[in-house]
């Protein structure tokens, strides 16, 4: 096994059904009910799973007979489409892979280390500990040098982890300078301008997540509060949910008045997977994940999002190595093609000053 070949190394989970007789379905279901949503006939959605026709048809047969229950339903004249069971059943599916995204990435991180000492290469890694993202997923694959450990975690445990040695850069986000938006005030107890220094990363667009044709015709927050809108939210310990917090109070609104306001996911995509599934009507977090879910957003704030170091790290040249990568044109195309992501000054040092409200 070569570096080239393990460092591309990627995980996911598959799914079996089994019922009490014995009998198994596999994961490959999932593929053909996705090119039946894309595509709209069962001819199409075969080639583009590699299968013939005929092939197609007998493995739906077999999979509707699994379930008892059709999965897609057949017009003459006007194609194929997903019936209401197999909706559910791929949407089930989109949602528990948003969920389970940032455990997956983080798994696959930890392998690609160990793989990466049996080849004994040299060099520690550099440990990041980051606030989950799209941007920040980009890493392990764009930056050639040095080897990342990336750990994906809640800001405020990132900065804990930095400030105790744990790792040796936290990605975190704060909202853009001039916005009149306050960061996470938790912050300031790990990091101070004298002790830490700053790498910027990327600018990205936070704001409201909508159903696909906007159905309740929501257009600010004040909207929320409509009985009819089912609102799904981030976790209580994300910098997300503390951004829309401060909109909330700007605006007078109450939580008490928002249907759904307890109601949490862990990750971006995972409110979007939410909402394009129908159990909700809005949710608050980036663009990327509205598109990625074919959804309508209201873009609100935008937000820097940066990287904490130590100043006396003894590793300050690996430090250096990584913000030269940053730099490339590489990662930069990749983070452009993100919607509502912006590359600009990735890889710059930023002073404190520069920070939304921090003195």
């Amino acid at each position: 096994m070569n570096k080239s070949t393990y460092d591309k190394l990627t995980l996911e989970a598959q799914w079996i059904f089994s019922d009490g007789s014995g009998q198994s379905l596999g994961n490959h279901m999932f593929a053909l009910l996705q090119a039946v949503e894309e595509s709209g006939k069962l001819t199409a959605a075969a080639k583009m799973t590699g299968m013939s026709y005929r092939h197609a048809w007998n493995q739906l047969q077999q999979w509707e007979a699994f379930f008892g229950v059709a999965l897609v339903e057949l017009q003459k004249g006007k194609g194929a489409k997903l019936s209401s069971f197999g909706e559910k059943l791929l949407w089930a599916k989109k949602r528990v892979d948003a969920k389970i995204e940032p455990e997956l990435e983080n798994i696959i991180s930890e392998i690609n280390l160990q793989l990466r000492d049996l080849k004994q290469d040299d060099g520690a890694p550099l440990r990041i500990n980051a606030s989950h993202g799209y941007a920040v997923a980009l890493l392990t694959e764009h930056i050639q040098s040095p080897s990342l450990k990336l750990r994906f975690t809640s800001a405020e445990d990132a900065l804990r982890s930095l400030a105790a040695d744990e790792c040796d850069l936290a990605g975190f986000h704060v909202p853009e300078n001039g916005s009149g938006l306050q960061r996470i005030h938790a912050f300031d107890h790990y990091l101070n301008e004298y002790e830490y220094g700053l790498i910027r990363f990327i600018q990205r667009k936070q704001g409201l997540i909508l159903a696909a044709g906007n159905p309740h015709e929501i257009s600010s927050l004040q909207d929320l509060s409509l009985q009819s809108v089912k609102f799904v939210n981030r976790q209580h310990n994300s910098g997300t949910r503390f951004l829309l917090d401060q909109f909330l109070q700007q605006q007078n609104l109450s939580p008490d008045h928002i249907n759904g306001y307890t109601s949490e996911e862990f990750t971006h995509s995972a409110v979007a997977a939410h909402i394009a599934a129908g159990m909700a009507g809005a949710g608050f977090g980036v663009e990327q994940a509205a598109r990625q879910f074919g959804l309508d957003f209201i873009a609100l704030c935008r937000e820097e999002y940066l990287f904490a170091y130590k100043k006396d790290a003894l590793n300050l040249h690996t430090i250096n190595q990584f913000q030269q990568q940053l730099c490339t044109t590489d990662i930069q195309e990749a983070i452009k093609a993100l919607s509502g992501y912006s590359p600009t000054a990735c890889g710059e040092d930023i002073e404190f000053s520069e920070i939304a409200s921090w003195t």
